[in-house]
């Protein structure tokens, strides 16, 4: 249902719910180690984010014994993709993009990252935690939404908060990866099934979350992100007004 919004059509998207953002994006770098290290024997691992990236990044790469590598950005605080390039190493695993980023509600230029990705073989996450559920209708209503999702090729993982304008209760969110290759943990059972297993804790509220989704469906969040951008510009519109009048 989730994956719906961001797929650009593509059935091989997986995922799974989680307690919260900040257990999504410890999830996606965790996924990311275990390719990385399995696939290209990666032991010293590297993940590169912007100052403006969540805390949940840094708290990620500490847990799990990675080197965050931050980079700058520019004018308009989106991170700076030439610095990206230039940061780039054989121990890269995953460059962090925020769609948007908390501090200042901008979204990066994945676009430009997707492309850097795919040269230099190495994933992108996307940080749309707060804009997962914003986004796609924003566009959907004729707001000029870059591209962001996994319409771009170079885009390995998502997290989209469930919790925030999902409108579900508080606790829950999900991270989505491009295939199960790139996203889970398989183990054998007992009965020799394989299982594919990507949770740090059990998610109590998924179900709750799936109801409040089912519940609004498509055309009832239209009507509510609707409203949603007309307040959001009215703001935008006040603020400029202020502004101006401050520097008059």
């Amino acid at each position: 249902m989730t994956s719906s919004l961001v797929n650009g059509g593509s059935k091989s998207i997986v995922g799974c719910t989680s307690s919260g953002g900040t257990e999504s994006i410890i999830l996606a770098a965790k996924a990311h180690k275990t390719y990385y290290k399995k696939k290209f024997g990666i032991n010293n691992p590297e993940i590169i984010a912007c100052y403006t990236a969540h805390a949940g990044i840094e708290k990620a790469c500490d847990m799990l014994d990675i080197r965050l590598v931050r980079v700058g950005f520019d004018s308009n605080f989106k991170i700076d993709p030439i610095g990206v390039k230039k940061l780039i190493t054989s121990n890269t695993i995953m460059i962090y993009s925020s769609a948007p980023n908390f501090p200042q509600g901008v979204i990066d230029p994945i676009e430009e990252l997707s492309e850097l990705a795919v040269e230099y073989g190495v994933g992108l996450h996307v940080d749309c935690c707060l804009g997962g559920f914003i986004l796609p209708f924003a566009k959907r209503l004729g707001y000029d939404v870059p591209s962001f999702d996994f319409t771009l090729p170079g885009v390995t993982s998502m997290s989209l908060d469930t919790h925030k304008y999902g409108y579900a209760s508080k606790g829950t969110s999900v991270v989505l990866y491009r295939n199960k290759v790139r996203g889970y943990f398989l183990v054998k059972n007992m009965h020799k099934h394989d299982l594919y297993l990507d949770l740090l804790c059990i998610c109590w509220k998924g179900a709750s979350s799936f109801a409040i989704l089912h519940l609004f469906q498509v055309d009832g969040r239209v009507v509510c992100y609707t409203n949603n951008c007309r307040i959001a510009t009215r703001c935008a519109t006040c603020l400029c007004m202020v502004s101006s009048r401050i520097n008059a």
